[in-house]
């Protein structure tokens, strides 16, 4: 019988305290967007490589692959900054906020998790990379309210990324479930020459 797929994807997962920050700044606006849906802050992740549908086997390949290619990557601070909507401010569907400290070694640590797939043969997508947070999505499929006055949103906490997560998703009427497959760290060796 064969093994059942899984929905996986690697994402860097945010700490209690700077999910916190953001979420009490979205508690005051809330009510500015009432035809959103906001996801709990406990399923906010900023997402490096969506995988899609996987095999069990390829789980297994991913993990001893990326722990030895990651190890080379220095872990990094990060603070959140902003809030927008994709895809527009007329049609949007999501509403994010956006990383402040970190956006340079976010880009190098996409490149190099790119790198390290395209090496074991994943596919690796095209579109320029934009790190944000997705914290609310439209509830109608078809949203054409106009937003001109977007609030701004200036974090102070500053998180230390020192690894990254393998995620398993499963998708369920009232959202999807998080469960992590794997804590891949950054920096786990030293090189001296």
């Amino acid at each position: 019988m064969a093994a059942t797929t899984v929905r996986a994807f690697l994402a860097i997962e945010l700490s209690e305290a700077i999910r916190s920050e953001a979420s009490q700044f979205l508690k005051t606006i809330q009510s500015q967007f009432p035809k959103f849906r906001f996801i709990n802050s406990e399923n906010w992740h900023l997402t490096l490589h969506f995988f899609g549908q996987i095999e069990p086997e390829k789980i297994e390949k991913l993990k001893s692959h990326l722990t030895q290619d990651l190890s080379i990557v220095k872990p990094f601070p990060l603070s959140l900054e902003g809030f927008g909507m994709f895809p527009s401010n007329r049609n949007p569907h999501i509403l994010w906020i956006g990383v402040k400290e970190g956006v340079s070694k976010l880009s190098d640590l996409k490149k190099h998790l790119d790198q390290a797939l395209q090496k074991i043969h994943f596919q690796i997508e095209s579109r320029p990379f934009h790190p944000h947070i997705s914290v609310a999505r439209s509830k109608d499929q078809i949203l054409t309210s106009t937003y001109k006055t977007m609030p701004d949103f200036k974090g102070q906490m500053v998180d230390q990324i020192r690894s990254i997560m393998l995620f398993r998703s499963d998708l369920f009427p009232e959202g999807p479930r998080y469960t992590s497959l794997a804590t891949l760290s950054l920096g786990f060796f030293e090189f001296h020459f």
